[in-house]
């Protein structure tokens, strides 16, 4: 899956469980690497955006992943019941590939 259609299938998806994107509109077509976007505001003008700016938005990763948790340990110092969407929002920041993580996590 390119990263164009894992994009589109993250934000159907999370629009599909209650997440609304407001003012991003309107989506360049090339998502080869997280470069910056276009989106339309609600008076109509223009802006740029990443599409990173939309996957580390709290909102929707709480809306793509939910607030189930789950139980993390870490080299046995910290062991806690995280939320499923801050987990997997924590391992998009430290992956190499935050998009590519994020198709796979879907």
């Amino acid at each position: 899956m390119t990263n164009k259609e894992i994009l589109e299938k993250a934000i159907e998806k999370a629009i599909e469980r209650g997440w609304e994107p407001r003012h991003f509109v309107t989506l360049k077509n090339s998502y080869s690497h997280p470069e910056d976007s276009e989106f339309l505001d609600p008076l109509g003008r223009w802006h740029t955006i990443s599409p990173l700016d939309i996957i580390y938005n709290h909102q929707f990763a709480k809306a793509l992943w939910g607030e189930e948790t789950i139980y993390v340990s870490l080299a046995g110092q910290y062991e806690s019941d995280v939320p499923l969407w801050q987990y997997h929002l924590q391992q998009m920041v430290i992956s190499p590939d935050p998009i590519q993580y994020l198709g796979e996590n879907l």
